[in-house]
């Protein structure tokens, strides 16, 4: 899990997550960027616009071998 980005992250947009993390120190900086974020302290860009990739880039588009 590392730091907590994607937890953060999540949280922030209203999704759900599930992590795990072997290091105390990582832990403990997360469950305190989750604490800030959930708490409205947390400091984060929002200047930037979402990316919204169009439909010829590669990270768009279905990979050949996924059958739905």
């Amino acid at each position: 899990m590392g730091s907590g980005s994607a937890w953060v992250a999540t949280l922030l947009e209203g999704r759900y997550f599930i992590w795990s993390e072997q290091e105390k120190e990582y832990y403990s900086i997360a469950k305190d960027r989750c604490r800030d974020t959930l708490s409205g302290v947390i400091q984060y860009r929002d200047d930037k616009p979402v990316y919204e990739p169009t439909w010829n880039l590669s990270v768009a588009r279905k990979p050949d071998n996924f059958k739905f």
